[in-house]
């Protein structure tokens, strides 16, 4: 076997191990079930989130394995966090989970990786003195696979007067960049899986407490 691909297996199992761990501490069933509906979701003491429609499921289904284990993970953290208790944090994510569990192999495919944490986010990138300055964004390969997706979704269209004539013009709606969200924040999960001195993305909650950092939701 090739010594690059067989490190790259063994490393994939340690994080798919981590990721189960991390999964069971809120419950082993969420590593059961793959339709988390209300009735599911309301069944878990952590979680306390009100939100998950009755007849819109979070679908796992048919997703690839490792790449599940990373969006349950995202999941159970979300639903758990009071903080997200809002139906528009849910739904907005709700598309981003639905592409990836009907288009997730082959968005893997697409960038040769095994799962979402290994395609490349350009936040995540040695600085340069070329790039130092470079403006945030979400990779925008991934996006575009998104947006071929959602079709329609990701397309908003503005009504505009221009020399005394009502125009309507298209443009690619910011909504879409919630997969860029999405994908960001599951390599910011996997980097807290490593030791603070070895991680290459730190937070500033990875530094000081709760209370320090949240303090504003503290006042509220």
């Amino acid at each position: 076997m090739d010594l690059k691909l067989a490190h790259s297996n063994e490393l994939d199992d340690v994080y798919k191990k981590q990721l189960e761990d991390s999964i069971s501490d809120f419950s082993p069933t969420l590593l059961e079930n793959d339709i988390w509906d209300r009735e599911f979701v309301l069944s878990i003491p952590v979680f306390v989130n009100e939100w998950v429609g009755r007849d819109s499921p979070l679908l796992f289904n048919k997703i690839p394995y490792l790449l599940k284990l990373e969006l349950k993970l995202f999941w159970a953290n979300t639903l758990s966090d009071e903080r997200n208790n809002s139906r528009s944090i849910i739904e907005r994510r709700y598309c981003v989970l639905n592409w990836l569990n009907d288009k997730g192999a082959s968005v893997l495919l697409h960038f040769n990786a095994s799962s979402l944490s290994q395609i490349p986010h350009p936040e995540f990138v040695e600085k340069t003195a070329l790039n130092a300055k470079r403006k945030r964004q979400h990779n925008q390969e991934l996006l575009e696979l998104f947006d071929l997706y959602v079709g329609n979704f990701s397309q908003q269209k503005v009504p505009s007067i221009s020399a005394g004539e009502v125009r309507i013009l298209s443009y690619k709606s910011p909504r879409i960049s919630i997969a860029g969200g999405f994908h960001k924040s599951i390599i910011i999960q996997k980097e807290r899986f490593s030791p603070l001195n070895k991680r290459n993305v730190i937070q500033l909650n990875d530094l000081f407490s709760e209370e320090n950092t949240r303090f504003k939701d503290k006042q509220r």
